[in-house]
């Protein structure tokens, strides 16, 4: 599921947008990392971002297909998209631990005998 719409994503970046002008792509696989992170743990948090800069890099910057390493710029990516992911899985726990306190809280004040 992450693999295929990374590349869908990518694809659709790179047709809509300029070949080498990657941000619409770091957009996009960022979006994505945060959906993917609301229904994942936080240790699965690393491969998502992994997987979205390496589709990234590897489709997105000319020449598609081969992966480089450009320091700041690579690095940056990585911490955007891992930030994402962690951001989803977050609100994602923070949603359920609402909710299940939410339920223990009526449960507790039920008004029935």
């Amino acid at each position: 599921m992450a693999l295929a719409g990374a590349l869908l994503l990518v694809a659709i970046s790179n047709r809509l947008g300029e070949d080498g002008q990657p941000v619409a792509a770091l957009v996009a696989l960022s979006l994505l990392a945060a959906l993917l992170g609301m229904r994942a743990r936080y240790t699965a948090a690393p491969r998502f971002a992994v997987l979205c800069w390496l589709v990234l890099n590897g489709f997105a910057i000319p020449p598609a297909g081969q992966l480089t390493w450009a320091g700041q710029r690579d690095t940056t990516w990585l911490a955007c998209l891992l930030a994402a992911v962690v951001a989803g899985t977050t609100t994602a726990a923070r949603v359920l631990n609402a909710r299940a306190a939410y339920r223990r809280i009526t449960q507790q004040h039920d008004p029935l005998p």
